[in-house]
């Protein structure tokens, strides 16, 4: 366990480069095999470390070992499941436990580099309906966090888990909203002397970028998703037809024509 904890915390902290990284992350998931069940326990306290604002004075944290997180909880799961002993997690069911720890993520501030390797871990686990949707918001609601440069990224990964169709409307809802104010602070640089209401000019040009690169992902996502495009439209027409088409939203649309 000691091991394993270290070995995490090496992650966490950006203490290795990024060739050995995979090799240490797999080092790691086979220790998970490994090790008794109550050793996996304190473990998720680290991924629940890595995920939120480090303290003042603590080393700097990457997102690197949310990795692990999916992982982590299959080991966990599996333990369960074949009959190991479940007071660890007192007589929690793996469902209980993935739920439990979703809505503890959910009732904190997270560290900006955590948002987008959380939201590629969220592919991994087997949430319900209700988990997926709250955590969705959740990432959603953090998308100004994130670098301007990183959003397509991070857009790409939303969408897809979107496709699940649970958390589609909330999803598309956020995207959508997110960049329609964007534009509104595009369109207020020239008028606006509150930095908040508005962004730089050599913002505006890469937001024009990025938006470009969102519109691909759009169009390549849906394209190759015929359930995913139903939540899309279904969700685009329902905002048009109570405030309008933004600038954005028009734009998207001509790309799929």
């Amino acid at each position: 366990c000691m091991v394993l904890k270290k070995s995490i915390h090496e992650l966490s902290t950006c203490s290795v480069v990024n060739h050995s990284a995979k090799q240490l992350m797999g080092k790691i998931i086979m220790g998970f095999s490994l090790a008794k069940l109550d050793s996996l326990e304190p473990l998720l306290e680290l991924m629940f470390e890595a995920l939120t604002i480090p303290s003042r004075g603590d080393a700097p944290r990457s997102g690197m070992a949310l990795e692990l997180l999916a992982p982590l909880l299959s080991a966990i799961t599996s333990r369960l499941r074949s009959g190991a002993e479940a007071s660890v997690f007192h007589h929690k069911t793996s469902e209980q436990i993935v739920t439990g720890f979703i809505d503890r993520v959910c009732g904190v501030e997270w560290a900006r580099h955590s948002i987008i390797p959380m939201t590629l871990a969220l592919h991994e686990l087997r949430l319900s309906g209700e988990a997926l949707v709250k955590v969705s918001c959740e990432v959603v609601e953090r998308m100004d966090l994130v670098p301007l440069n990183e959003l397509p990224s991070l857009v790409f990964n939303l969408m897809k888990l979107g496709g699940r169709g649970t958390c589609a409307r909330a999803v598309f809802q956020g995207i959508l909203n997110f960049f329609d104010d964007l534009d509104i602070k595009a369109e207020s640089t020239s008028s606006s002397d509150n930095p908040e209401e508005s962004i730089s000019a050599g913002d505006v040009a890469q937001l024009r970028y990025v938006e470009g690169t969102v519109m691909i992902h759009f169009n390549l996502l849906l394209k190759n998703s015929p359930d995913l495009a139903k939540h899309f439209f279904a969700e685009l027409k329902k905002s048009g037809l109570r405030h309008g088409l933004s600038s954005f939203r028009a734009a998207l649309l001509l790309s799929m024509a």
